[in-house]
């Protein structure tokens, strides 16, 4: 959701989440699963959520493997780099741009890495991830690597060009996506996308899970999912003022609760989307037969209370909650990871 669409979508839950004890996480010792009725769980970090700071060299990210984003730079797109320990390597062998080779050896015994190539076949395990608007592919990268090899996960690409509405949007996350039928993780205005999707692919969804997502009616759009009076006064604001909101409401509303350099980095390689991207309206499919929402309950950008109105509006058979702000894959990607995980492992 753009951050200066924000204001009148704000709120605070008085949700009293239950809190992780203990550890389980392949990144972080902050989470682990709670338990929960089958339909309804909520998930909370231990003490306070865990907050990233990338500590990898440009380029570690094996940037010359097959179907992988450089970990490093950000700067590509489509299958993500699962890597089973915490700590990105330094020391990586000769020969890691070889683009034959599945599995990648580094000098540090502890640590190795295997690039997903959709060699599984449950749906379940093959996860499209859809971005919310302006945000760059390496948000989901934490989160990728807590789902460990398990898991082949492609970060949705913008349409060649940069334009487009959610129908174009559609069409090249489906393009990009490894496997014939995936399961769909869509973040924020993502969740448009992923109307469009459902609707345009049926056969190809098996699930879906939005996460702080924006929800619109069968033919509607992302403004016109929007609470009144917003969705009259953000096509006016974006025609005066462009998509691109101020970086003191990045920081301060999209971004809260993150680390200062994380944030940085999210100022720097915020993308505005175009007009139509928000304006377009989705197809009058419906949702595939599993679909689940995870509500952030410290989010200054979309209201805890407008997240539950459009898990009720996608039908959600599982609605979990996390004690995060808006970029929960930012702030705890282990307990996102987790949720992710029991969502896929536990189908309501």
């Amino acid at each position: 959701m753009p951050a200066w669409s924000s204001s009148a979508a704000r709120g605070s839950s008085s949700t009293r989440l239950e809190t992780f004890a203990g550890s389980s996480s392949p990144v972080t010792e902050s989470a682990m699963a709670v338990p929960a009725p089958p339909t309804t769980r909520t998930a909370a970090a231990t003490a306070a959520p865990s907050r990233i700071v990338r500590r990898r060299p440009p380029g570690s990210g094996l940037p010359g493997s097959r179907g992988c984003v450089d970990g490093g730079s950000g700067a590509g797109f489509g299958v993500v780099c699962s890597f089973m320990e915490p700590s990105w390597p330094t020391n990586a062998e000769p020969g890691l741009n070889d683009p034959e080779r599945a599995f990648s050896r580094f000098r540090d015994p502890d640590v190795s890495g295997r690039c997903e190539d959709a060699p599984m076949t449950d749906p379940a395990r093959h996860l499209l991830l859809l971005s919310g608007a302006g945000l760059p592919p390496w948000i989901w990268d934490d989160v990728a690597r807590a789902l460990g090899p398990a898991f082949s996960t492609t970060v949705a690409p913008r349409p060649a060009g940069g334009g487009g509405g959610p129908a174009e949007y559609a069409a090249a996350a489906l393009h990009a996506a490894t496997a014939e039928r995936f399961t769909v993780v869509a973040h924020s205005a993502g969740g448009v996308v992923a109307a469009e999707i459902a609707a345009r692919a049926p056969d190809r969804v098996d699930a879906v899970l939005a996460v702080s997502a924006v929800v619109p009616e069968p033919g509607g759009s992302f403004v016109s999912a929007l609470p009144a009076p917003q969705r009259w006064v953000v096509p006016l604001v974006m025609r005066v003022a462009g998509t691109r909101p101020p970086e003191s409401v990045i920081r301060k509303s999209l971004a809260a609760g993150l680390e200062a350099e994380v944030v940085d980095r999210l100022v720097a390689d915020f993308t505005p989307e175009p007009r139509s991207y928000y304006s377009g309206r989705v197809g009058a499919g419906a949702w595939p037969g599993r679909r689940g929402y995870v509500v952030t309950s410290h989010d200054k950008e979309l209201a805890p209370a407008l997240q539950r109105t459009f898990a009720e509006r996608m039908g959600s058979t599982q609605v979990d909650e996390l004690d995060t702000g808006h970029l929960p894959m930012l702030q705890d990607s282990a307990a996102l990871a987790l949720l992710i995980k029991q969502f896929t492992d536990h189908p309501a």
